[in-house]
Parts: structure tokens; sequence; C-alpha cells
């Protein structure tokens, strides 16, 4: 939980940067599951936001599709509510976080 205006920061560990395993934060329509009608959540959530696929480049001798970050910070206009995500790169990782009122 987070009070408006303020932000969550996400972070990819380096073992998993090192080894080459992403992972990414993308808005979908809560509950975030099969409701949809397919196997996968879609990129819809009502708050829309995207990390980008976190990692660095340069894992062993090539380019990797990454953003060139291990972290990522839900933006500090995140208005109040509940908001869910999932991972693009493993879709079955879901989670969310809830953006409370200034007090």
């Amino acid at each position: 939980m987070v009070e408006q205006g303020k932000s969550i920061e996400f972070a990819l560990t380096a073992t998993d940067d090192n080894n080459g395993i992403w992972h990414s934060l993308t808005s979908c329509k809560s509950p975030c599951n099969k409701s949809t009608g397919i196997a996968y959540p879609l990129p819809d959530g009502d708050f829309q936001f995207d990390s980008g696929q976190l990692g660095t480049t340069g894992y062993g001798a090539r380019k990797d599709p990454v953003v060139g970050r291990r972290t990522w910070s839900t933006p500090p206009n995140t208005p109040v509510g509940t908001h869910t995500f999932f991972c693009r790169i493993h879709p079955l990782m879901r989670g969310s976080f809830r953006v409370k009122p200034k007090t």
C-alpha cells in the first residue's frame, strides 16, 4: 500500500538479471485472470502502466530486449484504488498494489 503522490519501487534481482530472467509489470483489469475468456491477461488496466521488460543489456555476447534497468516505480500520479498487473514474460505471475488517499 502506498499513499497517493508517492511511489512503490519494484526491483529485478541481480541474480535474475544476470541469468536472463526478466520481468515486466503491465496493467490489467481486476481480477486479472481468465475472465477475459483467454488463458492470459490483457494489458488493459483502468490506469494504464507498463514497466517495459526489466533487465540490463549485454547479457552474454548479445543485446537483449530489455529497458536497461532493474527497477521500476509506480507513477506518483497513480489514482487512488487497487491496481492489478501481470508479467508479460511470465503471464501467470500477477499481483496488485493499493494507493490510498493522502492523510
